[in-house]
């Protein structure tokens, strides 16, 4: 037993197990020095010596589908959210703290600004960005590496907005007394400034190359002006006052890219016009009352042909540009919407709103594509990078908390959906990069993320492929079949480059050990290892328990041992040089599933009652219990610092703080009736998700998204998708999406059970939960949606259980039983609350 709080002792127990990620992670990147190096047994060596302190983080949680930044102080929220042109840069921060700049592809730390920045904008060839800050100063940086190029001025005047020409070839900044100020990116010498245009503030400025060689500038001001310079001459060419909304107090603007025209729209509820199309050059203007008075934010589309408008009233329009007639609506936020933007080719618009979430809509049909869930705040900004290669969505919520999602979202959703009847088993590289995906005829895929293609596509097995893994360096795939065959391929080439045999048995689960050296496989409830340059076929060791049968497998991260979990609760420790048993770790319940950190210090095992334990691997001491899953586990995965642990079942996640055991946020996977999503803003711990359809979670960064797009075939059926899954991101199993689909889990007309005759049913409110009295004195509670029993509990010892009935928010049971008593029960805790008789 451990003396002291709960809250102490974990702390104490894991503040030497913790993997602190440092400014140089070469200790995590490369395996074979942390290997060669390892002193014990278990994982790799101490790392607190390496830990590195400091004020300022080091790394984002890099998840597979997004890219969480830390959290900025309560007090200051970000100045800066912005994403350079090509997507692999993230700024954040700015003003009263420092400007993070972060690597989208890594989550690492590239530079840190410390001059209280207040904007910041990339080139468009990407090859330099541009700050001001808040003594005005305005500086531009290389981009890589990153450092500063040169101090470009330092006007008299706070700065407003900041920006650089199509052409790369100026910069433009705005003030807040009204003046202009342009330099030349390479030299900053060209200095000029522009005064007398604006009487106040200016809120946005651009420069466009002409085709006769020289530029405009277009400025906007909170004064209800539109200004058109002539960059050399310093001349105001045309000055149009948006006299529509002369009253509006509060007024946004958006400079079209592709031509030189100007959206105005009033973001307070007002009964006169408050969307106002104008082109400065040719004086065409066009204007219109929308969303019930509110505009909250508005863009121009591809070419600027069309707009795009986020209301009040949780809509966002499509218009023609120039008569300014609806196209088409875009409806499904419940709240307001308040922000919205378009990829760079014109085809998906993203919105963001007061419900918290994320949505994505084609823009041919303006159909929503999938919605996307990352923290329970309104969505304040939302913008895609603007490459039309890396096609990544930054987001950022009230609270100043910010995501960019990842490509691979994309194209995991329109994979899924596509070979929905097909698939068995999918994994990604851990970049990203690449999927790779097995099928129920032996066939094996493999898919570029960013060119969204089809890489190669060969058949390795004569049945359906049923797990499929990439090693460290990303140069070969390992398949195992229904067939008993283990086939090693060249990720290249698609080829074969070795085949091993286990015998008729299929081949559940097959993995590489860190080291890439080895294959550890899960046959017939033994495990098998093969040495990936082996001449034999057969496996050169076969690892046996005494009793139960092995149903999950792991290597530590030195790739010395191997560790199953098996069918008895019992956990077994495997050399995997010698096959010998080193150590087993016992328990009380048949065990799922089972994950050790990156450090190899502690592992997390999950079992069929829903609970899930925490080990200490080199004293074999369990560290804690966690119980809250509402069935048997099926994944459990620790995050890259062993701070966070998820435990995810067939209709939940939830994630875990480990120093003190307590639960951080609960996702439910929520099948409803109806079409509504949410009808108000969800708790801040539990975010219930009705959706009929598919759904992918990301542990590490907390987010998740939803494919909105229904099949085209509702009876399309397929092995992999009818369940829970987790999709590994490489071999290391740290990253994880998990996968949950409803949509092939129609209600069964017939329950099984193994237990005596029915005598009494009943059902939860929603529809969800059959709670059931048997002859012989059982209660079983039945989960409808997956025909999977939850619990059995012998409610009455002396006879049949007469009557059963369910609270209305299903966390109790009360039976009846001819003994004459009544009994009250907590049936997830498996106790009597109350006894009657």
């Amino acid at each position: 037993m451990f003396k002291g709080s709960l809250s102490e002792n974990i702390q104490s127990s894991l503040s030497g197990l913790r993997f602190a990620s440092t400014k140089d992670n070469s200790v995590a990147a490369d395996k074979g020095k942390a290997i060669d190096a390892a002193d014990t047994f278990f994982g790799m060596p101490e790392l607190q010596e390496q830990i590195q302190v400091a004020h300022v983080p080091t790394q984002c949680a890099a998840g597979c589908l997004a890219l969480r930044v830390p959290d900025p102080p309560t007090s200051a929220p970000p100045a800066v959210v912005n994403i350079s042109k090509d997507g692999k840069i993230a700024a954040v921060g700015g003003k009263d703290v420092e400007l993070f700049l972060w690597s989208t592809e890594t989550g690492e730390l590239l530079s840190t600004l410390r001059g209280h920045e207040t904007s910041w904008t990339s080139s468009n060839d990407n090859s330099f960005f541009v700050t001001t800050q808040e003594d005005s100063k305005v500086v531009v940086y290389d981009a890589d590496p990153i450092q500063m190029r040169q101090l470009l001025g330092h006007p008299d005047e706070t700065l407003t907005c900041c920006s650089v020409s199509l052409d790369d070839l100026f910069v433009v900044v705005g003030g807040a007394d009204g003046s202009i100020y342009s330099w030349d990116t390479e030299t900053g010498s060209d200095y000029r400034q522009y005064d007398c245009g604006h009487d106040g503030p200016v809120s946005t400025a651009m420069c466009y190359p002409m085709p006769d060689g020289s530029h405009v500038i277009i400025s906007c001001g909170k004064d209800h002006k539109i200004v058109v310079w002539d960059l050399e001459t310093i001349k105001q060419l045309y000055t149009i006052e948006v006299t529509e909304l002369g009253h509006a107090k509060n007024v946004g603007y958006h400079i079209s890219r592709d031509h030189i025209q100007v959206l105005v729209w009033c973001m307070d509820s007002v009964p006169f016009p408050n969307l106002v199309f104008v082109d400065p050059l040719s004086g065409n203007r066009a204007c219109v009352h929308c969303h019930g008075g509110a505009v909250m934010h508005a863009t121009f589309m591809k070419q600027a042909s069309r707009i795009v408008t986020a209301g009040g009233d949780g809509k966002a329009i499509i218009w023609d540009t120039e008569t300014l007639e609806p196209c088409m609506t875009l409806e499904g936020h419940k709240g307001a919407v308040y922000s919205c933007a378009v990829n760079e080719e014109g085809t998906s618009i993203v919105t963001g709103g007061e419900d918290c979430t994320i949505r994505v809509w084609n823009a041919e049909d303006g159909k929503q594509i999938r919605m996307m869930l990352a923290q329970n705040d309104p969505i304040r900004f939302c913008s895609y990078a603007k490459s039309p290669v890396e096609s990544k969505i930054i987001t950022c919520d009230n609270v100043g908390r910010v995501h960019v999602w990842s490509t691979v979202v994309e194209v995991l959703n329109s994979l899924l959906r596509r070979f929905a009847d097909a698939l068995s088993c999918v994994t990604t590289s851990s970049d990203n990069a690449l999927i790779a995906a097995g099928c129920n005829n032996g066939r094996v895929m493999l898919w570029d993320t960013k060119a969204r293609t089809n890489v190669w596509e060969f058949t390795h097995h004569t049945g359906r492929v049923e797990d499929i893994a990439f090693n460290t360096l990303r140069e070969m795939l390992v398949t195992s079949g229904q067939d008993g065959h283990v086939v090693v391929m060249s990720v290249k080439t698609g080829k074969q480059v070795k085949q091993f045999l286990t015998g008729s048995e299929p081949v559940m689960r097959v993995i590489f050990s860190p080291d890439d050296d080895r294959l550890a496989g899960l046959c017939d409830g033994s495990v098998v290892l093969f040495k990936v340059d082996q001449e034999e076929v057969l496996p050169a060791l076969t690892l046996r328990t005494g009793a139960g049968r092995v149903v999950s497998l792991v290597w530590s991260p030195n790739s010395k041992t191997v560790l199953g979990s098996c069918s008895d609760g019992n956990v077994m420790v495997w050399s995997a040089s010698t096959g010998s048993i080193f150590s087993a770790l016992n328990g009380d319940a048949a065990t799922t599933c089972l994950s050790v950190d990156l450090v190899g210090k502690v592992l997390a095992v999950g079992n069929v009652l829903g609970r899930t334990k925490i080990y200490v691997l080199e004293t074999s001491e369990q560290l804690l219990e966690l119980r809250s899953n509402a069935s048997a586990v099926r994944e459990v995965i620790f995050n890259q610092d062993t701070t966070r642990l998820t435990t995810v079942c067939s209709r939940q996640a939830i994630t875990w703080d480990l120093a003190t055991a307590a639960q951080v946020r609960v996702f439910d996977f929520v099948v409803e009736k109806g079409d509504s999503y949410f009808h108000s803003v969800p708790d801040r711990v539990r975010a219930c998700y009705c959706h009929w359809g598919s759904i992918l979670f990301d542990h590490e960064s907390e987010t998740a998204t939803f494919d909105m797009v229904p099949p085209e075939d509702h009876l399309l059926r397929s092995q992999y998708l009818s369940d829970t899954r987790g999709i590994i991101s490489g071999n290391t199993g740290i990253r994880r999406i998990i996968l949950w689909s409803a949509a092939d889990a129609p209600l069964p007309d017939k329950m099984h059970t193994t237990h005596d005759a029915i005598t009494s049913c009943h059902f939860s409110a929603d529809d969800r939960l059959l709670a059931m009295g048997t002859q012989d004195g059982s209660l079983i509670v039945y989960d409808t949606m997956h025909n999977d029993v939850l619990e059995v509990i012998q409610a009455h010892l002396s006879g049949p259980c007469k009557c059963v009935r369910m609270s209305h928010d299903a966390k109790y049971v009360l039976t009846s039983g001819v003994d004459g008593s009544v009994l009250l029960w907590d049936w997830r805790e498996r106790e009597t609350g109350q006894q009657y008789y």
